[in-house]
C-alpha cells in the first residue's frame, strides 16, 4: 500500500523560508477573526444589556449557545477539508467570507420593538450565521498556514505575522470604533447607549470582515505555490472523524495546549466583557476619547510586543513564553482591583494610568496572540507520527471547539456573574458601590486567576524544538521508506506486464 491511501503527507523541507509578502497576505485573513472577537468581546453584554435592556442571563446565554453550535461545527468542517484538493477548501471560505459580514450587521441592528423573547432569538440567529461564516473561512484557513513549513521557527514567524497583521486591524477597529460611532454629540450623554452607532458599526466592520476574507483568500493560491509541502488526498470515510478527534484528545501535548489557551480565552473573554462597566463604574472614567485611547494603547504596545517576542522566540521554548507572558498579563490584570477605585492609589477619573496598564497587558499578552497557533502546528507532527495521519484541518478544529466552548463559558458565566453576584441593574445608568466593587473583581480577579492557572498546566508541556526535530527525522525516513515500497511495486507491476 502507498502512503496516501493511509493519509501521509509529502513533508515540508525544514529550511523553507516564505517571503514576506506572502506571509502579510495569508495573515490578512485573521483580521476577520480579531474583529469579531475584539467587537463582541467589548461591546455585546453592554448593548445588550444597557441599550436593548435585556437581562445580563439572557446574552450570556446567546454567546454560550451560539459558540457551542460553532464548536459542534468546527471540527467536523477542518476534518472535511483535510487532505482534500485546495480548490474544496477554498471554495467553502469563498461562501464564508461572503456571508460573515452579514451576519455581525445583523447582530447590532436588531429591528425595534421586540419583546425580550424576539430580541433573544434575533440575536441568537445573528450569531448563529455569523460564526457559521467565520468557521467556514478560519478553519481551512488555519490549516492552510500549518502546512507551510515544518520548522520550528518559521512557524512561529508565520503565526506572528498573522498575529501583528490581525492587530493592526483590531487597533483600527477597538480605537477608532468609539471616534467613529459613539462620538460625543451631546454633553452628558453617553453615545454608546445610542443604537444608531451600533447599526452603523455593523455595516463598516461587516465590510471590511468580507473585504479581509476575500483579500486572504485569493493569495492562498501564491502561498501554496511557494510552500514546498502538498497535502496528500486521504481515502478517510466521514465516519473516522471521531476516530481521529479521540486520537488528538489522547495526545498530551495537545490536551495541554487546548486546555492552556482555554482558561486564557475564559479569562479574556470576561476581561472584555466587563471592560466597559468597569471602565464607567469603577474606574469612573468618561469620554470615548478615553477609552479609544486605552484600546490603542494595548493593540500598539502589542504590535509592539509581537515584534520583539517574535524575535526573541527563536531563543526559547515556545511553552515557555507561553507562561512567562501568561504570569506578567496575570500580574497587570490584578492591578486593575487593587490599583484603581475609590480609595486606591490611582483612585477614580484619571485616565493615564489605565493607559499604562492597557500598554503593558498588550506588550506581554500579545506572545499568546502567536505561540499556542504555532505549538498546535507541532502537535500535527507529533499526531502524524503516532497515527500516520496528517490532519491538520481536524485538529484545527478540535482548537477552534475548544476555544468556542472556552468563549461560550466566559459569556455565560459573565452574565450570570452580572446578574446574580455583581447585581447589576440591566439598562441602569447608575450602580451602587458595591456593585462596583464587584464589577472589579470579575474584570480583574477573576481573568488574573485563571491566567495564573494556565501558566501552571502549561509548565508539563515536553514538546520541544529538539523532540521535534527528532519526529521530522522519523517521518522523512518513514515517508522515504513508503516512497520506495511504492516505487518497488510500481515496478514490479510493469514487469509482470
Amino acid at each position: 500500500m502507498s502512503h496516501a491511501a493511509v493519509g501521509w503527507s509529502k513533508p515540508a523541507s525544514p529550511d523553507v523560508r516564505l517571503s514576506m509578502s506572502t506571509k502579510i497576505l495569508y495573515g490578512v485573513g485573521e483580521i476577520t477573526n480579531g474583529i469579531k472577537i475584539v467587537t463582541l468581546g467589548l461591546y455585546s453584554v453592554f448593548f445588550a444589556t444597557s441599550v436593548l435592556g435585556l437581562p445580563g442571563t439572557w446574552i450570556g446565554a446567546v454567546g454560550f449557545l451560539a459558540m457551542l453550535w460553532d464548536a459542534f461545527i468546527d471540527p467536523f468542517i477542518g476534518y472535511l477539508t483535510d487532505g482534500r484538493h485546495a480548490a474544496r477548501r477554498h471554495a467553502l471560505m469563498l461562501t464564508g467570507a461572503l456571508t460573515m459580514g452579514l451576519g455581525y450587521w445583523a447582530f447590532f441592528a436588531p429591528p425595534t420593538g421586540l419583546s425580550n423573547t424576539l430580541l433573544f432569538a434575533w440575536l441568537l440567529v445573528a450569531s448563529f450565521v455569523l460564526r457559521t461564516a467565520t468557521s467556514m473561512f478560519s478553519i481551512p484557513y488555519y490549516a492552510e498556514g500549518a502546512g507551510l513549513t515544518r520548522d520550528y521557527h518559521e512557524r512561529t514567524s508565520i503565526t506572528a505575522i498573522r498575529g501583528l497583521t490581525a492587530a493592526l486591524g483590531t487597533l483600527l477597529t477597538a480605537s477608532l470604533s468609539f471616534v467613529l460611532f459613539f462620538r460625543e454629540k451631546t454633553p452628558g450623554v453617553d453615545p454608546k447607549l445610542e443604537r444608531s452607532g451600533y447599526a452603523q458599526m455593523g455595516i463598516a466592520f461587516g465590510l471590511v470582515m468580507s473585504t479581509a476574507a476575500l483579500v486572504s483568500l485569493w493569495s492562498m493560491k501564491r502561498a501554496r505555490q511557494e510552500a514546498t509541502s502538498a497535502e496528500v488526498p486521504t481515502e478517510d470515510r466521514p465516519s473516522a472523524f471521531i476516530t481521529t478527534i479521540w486520537s488528538y484528545l489522547q495526545n498530551r501535548s495537545c490536551r495541554t495546549v487546548l486546555l492552556a489557551s482555554s482558561l486564557v480565552t475564559i479569562g479574556l473573554a470576561i476581561n472584555s466583557a466587563v471592560l466597559l462597566h468597569y471602565v464607567k463604574h469603577y474606574a469612573k472614567i468618561e469620554g470615548s476619547v478615553a477609552l479609544t485611547v486605552s484600546q490603542a494603547s494595548f493593540f500598539c504596545a502589542g504590535i509592539a510586543g509581537t515584534i520583539v517576542w517574535s524575535r526573541f522566540a527563536r531563543r526559547f521554548q515556545k511553552h515557555r513564553l507561553f507562561v512567562f507572558s501568561t504570569i506578567l498579563t496575570s500580574l497587570v490584570i490584578g492591578s486593575g482591583y487593587l490599583l484603581f477605585g475609590e480609595g486606591s492609589l490611582f483612585g477614580t477619573g484619571d485616565a493615564r494610568p489605565l493607559f499604562v496598564g492597557c500598554g503593558l497587558a498588550g506588550f506581554f499578552n500579545c506572545i499568546l496572540w502567536f505561540i499556542p497557533q504555532s505549538m498546535l502546528a507541532d502537535v500535527a507532527d507529533e499526531s502524524e507520527l503516532l497515527t500516520g495521519k496528517r490532519r491538520e484541518g481536524a485538529l484545527f478544529g478540535l482548537n477552534s471547539l475548544t476555544q468556542q466552548t472556552a468563549s461560550g463559558i466566559a459569556i455565560l458565566a459573565t452574565g450570570v456573574l452580572l446578574d446574580r453576584y455583581v447585581g447589576l441593574i440591566p439598562g441602569g445608568g447608575q450602580q451602587s458601590s458595591t456593585t462596583a466593587v464587584r464589577i472589579a473583581v470579575v474584570y480583574s480577579l477573576v481573568p488574573a486567576f485563571l491566567f495564573l492557572l494556565a501558566a501552571a498546566l502549561m509548565r508539563g508541556y515536553t514538546l520541544t524544538g529538539s523532540r521535534l526535530q527528532d519526529i521530522q527525522a522519523q517521518l522523512n525516513g518513514r515517508g522515504a521508506s513508503s516512497g520506495e515500497l511504492s516505487s518497488s511495486g510500481d515496478n514490479n507491476l510493469y514487469a509482470s506486464n
